[in-house]
Parts: C-alpha cells; sequence; structure tokens
C-alpha cells in the first residue's frame, strides 16, 4: 500500500510499491507476509507503549488527548504522516476514553487513516450483518469520518464497504453510523473500525457489530461469486479460529496488560536460562532435555528473521541436542541444493562459509551468529566418526534455479539421449526462475492461465520421466546421486505450483506443505532413529493449521517438538516499512508490547531468558489466561516501527507450541555482505 492509497487494501507490510530495492531482497518481501503468520491472523490487541502526549480536543469537556493506537485496536491502512490516531478522555459518549483520527496537514488529498479489530466470521456464515459506531466532528472535509467493513475469504475480499461518499463532514455532535453487508459460507473473517480522510478531526465510540434480518437492506454490493479452493478455505478457517468473535474494547477503553495468576504460574513454571552466547555452559539446559525427551524432530522457531538472541539460543540448543542427545542433522529454511554445499562444508569439504552462506540468498541467514554455527559444526564433525557428524540440509523451495540445473546436467552425465526433453520440460520457467542469487525478471503467477498449465503439465513430466528410469539411472550413477536428482526434481514441480499461486495465502500454504514434505523426505534417508533440529520462523514450525509444523505434527505426532521464541523490547534486523512502502533492509527498535499478549506476561516475569514447557498450561486453572488465543509478535523479514500493533496476531502459545523461550531485551542480527563469489 503506497502513502496515498484510494481505498483500504492490504494490511501494512504488503509490497505493493515503492522504491526499488536490491534484488536479493525481493524475496524477503514476500516472506514479510509469509513468515509472520499474518496472512489470516493479523488481530493487533494493543496501545502506544511510549509516554502519552497530553493535547487540547475541541469539543472535550476534558482538555486531555493522548497518541496512540487504542487497546485492541489497530492501525489498519492508510497514512501516518498526513495523520494521527490518539484516545481523548474528554467528551466520550460514554465511559471515560474515545478514539480520535485527526489530520496533520490542512490538505491531505487522497490519503485516509483507518483502524480496525478482525474478528473471526463464523459466527455470521450465511447471514447478514450490521456494524455500527458513534462518531462526532470538528471541521470535517473531503471524506470525512466514515466507518469501514471488510469481509475476507482465503486470500480473497467478498465485500468491501469505506462509506464512500457518505462520510460525515463539518463540525457535529455524536450520531450514529452503519454499515449492512452480507456474510458468504465461505467467508474466514471480518474487519472492521473508525477510519478518516480528509481534514479535520473526528471521534469514534461505542463501536457493536450484529446479525439483523434480512429485511435490513445492505449497503455494500457482494462481488460475484468466484472459485472457492477447499484445501485452502480449510486452512484459513481453522486459523481464524484464533480471531475473537467480539470486539475488544468497543468504547475504547484500556485493557488490563496482564493476568496476575497467569503471571505467577509462568514465573514459577519457567526454567531460567544462563543467557544466548553459545560458549555458555549447557547446564541450564535440563529443562530443554525433559520438553524434548525421545523425539525425533526438533522445531526450533524464532519470533523475527533479525534477532541475534534467538539465533544464539538455537545455535546453543543445537549444540546441546548434538553433543548430549545424538542429533545428527540439521535443516533450515533454505533451498536444498544450495544447502547441499553448506553441508559438505561442515563435513570437511572445500569453500568458504560466508560465500556458501550468501549463496543460499536470503539476508536473514547470512549473519555472525549463523556462520558461528556452520563454523561450530565443521570443527565438531572433525572429531567424530562420519555417522555421528551433523549434516545440513535446506528444506525450501523458493529458488529453482540450482534445482533445474541440476537436474538437467544429472540428465546429460546418466542419459544423455534425454536431455533435450528435460530442457524442453523445463523452458517454460526460463523468464522466471532465478540464476544465482538474480531472480527471473517475470514474476511466474502473472503468467497466463494456459501457459501455467502446460507448464505445470511439463515440469510434472521431467520428474515422471526420472522416476520411471530410477533403477536404471541408480545403477549408472549411486542410489544417493538418483535420489537427489529426483528429489531436486520434486522442488521444481512445488515451486511451479506455490509461484503459480496468485494469492499469497494460497501459495503459503502450499510453501508450508512442500516445506513439510520435503524435512520428512530428509529424514526419511537418514539412518532409522537419527534425530533432526529444524530452524525456521515461528510460524513454520508451530501447529497454526497450514504451517509447516501443522504438517509434521500430524505425520510424526509426539515424536515432533515445537519449541518458540519471543522477545520483550529492543532491537532487529528487518526490511523497513513505512506507510506499506518497502524502505530497504535496516536496524529498528521496538518498545511496544501489546496489553494482555504473551510478551506482556513474559516481561512481568522479570526474568531475562526463560525457558516453560506450554504443555502444563492446559491443566494448571491459574495459567488459563495463556492457554487460550491472545495476541502474540510475529515478525517476519520485513516491520514498519510506526505500526508495531500490526505484528502481534492471535495465538494459541500452549496449542501452537510445546516450549516457548522468552528474551526480555533483544538485539538484532549482525549482518554480513553479501560475498557470491
Amino acid at each position: 500500500m503506497t502513502t496515498r492509497a484510494a481505498r483500504l487494501g492490504p494490511p501494512p507490510g504488503t509490497p505493493t510499491g515503492g522504491p526499488r530495492i536490491p534484488r536479493r531482497l525481493r524475496r524477503a518481501l514476500t516472506t514479510a507476509l509469509r513468515a509472520t503468520g499474518a496472512l489470516l491472523l493479523l488481530l493487533a490487541a494493543c496501545r502506544d507503549a511510549a509516554a502519552p502526549d497530553e493535547q487540547t480536543s475541541p469539543g472535550a469537556t476534558t482538555p486531555r488527548a493522548r497518541v496512540g493506537v487504542p487497546d485492541g485496536w489497530a492501525l489498519w491502512g492508510g497514512s501516518t504522516t498526513e495523520y494521527q490516531a490518539g484516545l481523548d478522555s474528554g467528551g466520550a459518549r460514554s465511559g471515560d476514553w474515545s478514539a480520535t483520527i485527526r489530520s496533520m496537514d490542512a490538505s491531505p488529498g487522497a490519503a485516509f487513516l483507518a483502524l480496525a479489530q478482525q474478528l473471526d466470521a463464523a459466527p455470521w456464515l450465511g447471514r447478514r450483518v450490521r456494524l455500527r459506531g458513534w462518531v462526532r466532528t470538528n471541521a470535517m472535509d473531503g471524506g470525512g469520518a466514515r466507518l469501514w467493513l471488510r469481509v475476507d475469504g482465503a486470500g480473497t475480499t467478498l465485500a468491501l464497504d469505506n462509506m464512500q461518499g457518505r462520510g460525515v463532514l463539518g463540525t457535529s455532535d455524536w450520531r450514529q453510523l452503519e454499515i449492512v453487508a452480507d456474510v458468504p459460507e465461505h467467508a474466514v473473517s471480518i474487519i472492521a473500525g473508525p477510519m478518516v480522510s480528509g481534514a479535520g478531526w473526528a471521534w469514534f465510540d461505542d463501536f457493536t457489530i450484529e446479525a439483523v434480518g434480512d429485511d435490513v437492506p445492505t449497503t455494500v454490493t457482494a462481488p460475484a461469486p468466484a472459485p472457492i479452493d477447499s484445501a485452502a478455505l480449510a486452512a484459513a478457517r481453522a486459523s481464524a479460529a484464533r480471531l475473537a468473535r467480539a470486539f475488544a474494547s468497543p468504547g475504547f477503553e484500556p485493557i488490563p496488560p496482564v493476568d496476575p495468576a497467569a503471571v505467577a504460574w509462568l514465573k514459577s513454571a519457567a526454567a531460567p536460562l544462563a543467557g544466548s552466547a553459545p560458549s555458555l555452559a549447557r547446564g541450564d539446559l535440563a529443562a530443554l532435555d525433559a520438553a524434548v525427551g525421545g523425539a525425533r524432530l526438533v522445531g526450533l522457531g524464532e519470533g523475527t528473521h533479525g534477532t541475534r538472541e534467538h539465533f544464539q539460543l538455537k545455535h546453543r540448543f543445537v549444540e546441546h541436542l548434538v553433543r548430549a542427545r545424538g542429533f545428527t542433522a540439521f535443516a533450515i529454511e533454505a533451498t536444498m541444493p544450495e544447502a547441499e554445499a553448506v553441508d559438505r562444508w561442515v563435513r570437511g569439504g572445500p569453500g568458504d562459509p560466508a560465500v556458501l552462506l550468501s549463496n543460499l540468498y536470503f539476508w536473514t541467514w547470512n549473519t555472525e551468529e549463523v556462520l558461528a554455527l556452520v563454523r561450530w559444526m565443521r570443527e565438531y564433525n572433525a572429531t567424530v566418526p562420519a555417522d555421528r557428524q551433523v549434516r545440513f540440509f535446506g528444506f525450501d523451495m523458493q529458488s529453482p534455479g540450482a534445482a533445474i540445473d541440476s537436474v538437467a546436467a544429472y540428465v546429460r552425465r546418466v542419459d544423455p539421449a534425454r536431455a533435450a526433453a528435460v530442457d524442453s520440460g523445463y523452458a517454460c520457467l526460463e523468464s522466471s526462475r532465478n540464476r544465482n542469487e538474480r531472480p527471473g525478471p517475470v514474476r511466474y503467477a502473472l503468467v497466463s492461465a494456459g501457459e501455467r498449465a502446460q507448464c505445470s503439465a511439463a515440469v510434472a513430466r521431467v520428474h515422471a520421466s526420472l522416476l520411471a528410469r530410477r533403477d536404471a539411472y541408480a545403477a549408472a550413477t549411486s542410489p544417493e546421486a538418483f535420489a537427489l536428482a529426483l528429489q531436486y526434481a520434486r522442488l521444481v514441480v512445488q515451486w511451479e505450483d506455490m509461484a503459480g499461486r496468485a494469492d499469497v495465502v494460497s501459495s503459503s500454504q502450499a510453501r508450508d506443505r512442500y516445506m513439510a514434505e520435503n524435512t520428512a523426505w530428509h529424514l526419511g534417508r537418514l539412518p532409522a532413529g537419527a534425530r533432526m533440529a529444524l530452524w525456521a520462523h515461528n510460524y513454520h514450525v508451530s501447529a497454526v493449521p497450514g504451517a509447516q509444523g501443522a504438517h509434521l505434527r500430524a505425520r510424526f505426532g509426539a515424536d515432533y517438538v515445537i519449541v518458540g521464541f519471543s522477545f520483550g523490547t529492543g532491537r532487529l534486523s528487518a526490511v523497513r516499512f513505512t506507510n506499506g512502502t518497502a524502505m530497504g533492509l535496516s536496524t529498528m527498535e521496538t518498545a511496544y508490547v501489546a496489553p494482555g499478549s504473551w510478551e506482556a506476561h513474559a516481561q512481568a516475569t522479570a526474568l531475562p531468558y526463560f525457558l516453560v514447557d506450554m504443555r502444563r498450561a492446559a491443566s494448571a486453572p491459574d495459567a488459563q489466561a495463556l492457554a487460550g488465543a491472545v495476541p502474540m509478535r510475529s515478525i517476519g523479514s520485513g516491520f514498519d516501527p510506526g505500526r508495531p500493533e500490526l505484528y502481534f496476531t492471535r495465538a494459541s502459545p500452549a496449542v501452537d507450541y510445546d516450549v516457548l523461550v522468552h528474551v526480555a531485551q533483544a538485539t538484532a542480527s549482525r549482518l554480513l555482505p553479501f560475498r557470491y563469489r
């Protein structure tokens, strides 16, 4: 979304325009949405963490106003440079506070600012709903003070009314506005709240949403029916079940920051950690041992893609799992063929590890912290027999170039007569595939549907041709060489399907499903009983429906243990967004902690580092505030420091994770320069 957006669209963080940034960062911009888990769960329950600014508000009985986002609400779209949101303690219609939005520019043009909450649509499926809210204004012009409501499906907008042409103008006392819309049976969520477009000052209070009869006329016409992806809808519905079904703080009153009983339980159940430095002794990791038990697969998440302490703690955990628990494999959210080069290096092969990490193409892994981990792996592997060495794998498929070239090279070597058929099968991806670190010039999802269908069949035929010649090819090379070539051909099939999906929800779900498939493939080719640690974002490793971890939990059950990571305040590395526009990679700071969130409770323990087994929360009466859905921070590779509340999504800590690790004060990961050669 650009600064002067003409209508309410995707939430901030969606890469929809702005300055051109280096090509190697573009993939990160898509990941900024995919990896956050915010695809369907963007419900911010939050308020401004800084000391409130007091201002005089026109018409208020008490001249006090506070700058900041009201508890339970989020800055959902528009410009924070032309507008300012806040709270007013004088002149509320009811209670002590009302929300305010005022223009900071006498002529904001087409700009706007909107607050919103996202609700689970389940109670209203197939019904008509009415959104109501009270508004008063001072010298409003332009589009005026309005309500807005959007009904979303699985990656699609089903209905939108932002009261275009029906806003309140001029100076007015409290009056009630309403929007009425139908909620289709295939809806997933409802996003609604107040908004302002034009110059002036507006106050909002007492929002309600309710089902009404068909005799109440709608204010918006639903779009024509479109094909429904039943798998995407099912996953979206399961995720949306974590959303609230009523407005939090509909009158904009404060929400209690924590539940004291839950804080007391958390402090008693937590196992303090000595710190994050990998060089620390491992005596404090007994709680990790107890939580992992005999599981073969451990998913290690991260609350952001750029937090140093999360990376260092995962290094500590991996080293401990290898030395003390017999783990012999490590797999990361990176493309598989490029990761194989790192695997050869950690087992004593040639190369420069800094170059090898650069050739994973992600700035997220091109850091001092990941470099320290792979160097430790090589040092450790030099001291143990081959069967105890740690392997380094990738399970992602976001860059198909190396897989395409590897399959073509393998077939040229083993069956030259069929090389032309492979080249022909992959020719349709020529303009979309990457070449090393350089993405293809054409986004594959924008290719015509007919061309994509033909291409899908062509790349599938390449995979099938290898499978049909399994015995001959394996005999001509080796079972291991053939298995890799076949899997690389499978990666191309996966990429074509993922990249060909136009909406980010469906594409993300496909990616996570395939990452789980690839993880299982790696584990399956290891010796019986081998154990593996995964490294990815919290969302990917979690049990959130549709996530990689959910697929792994369904396949491996209790043999898969999920460890999530969080932090309270501090700095992080990420692609900076301003009003929805990507500004480039930088280090940012956030002091914001949403009231009622997991992080608010964790910070209240006053423990600098701790680990807690959340499986104990379900049966603990005092922990019930954390056993259900609460806000939890989720930052992928992009972050807007002006809208930190948007990065708190509804999560179920005791369901989505088995173990949570919290760091009170975080610092940014230390980025390395890219060196591709």
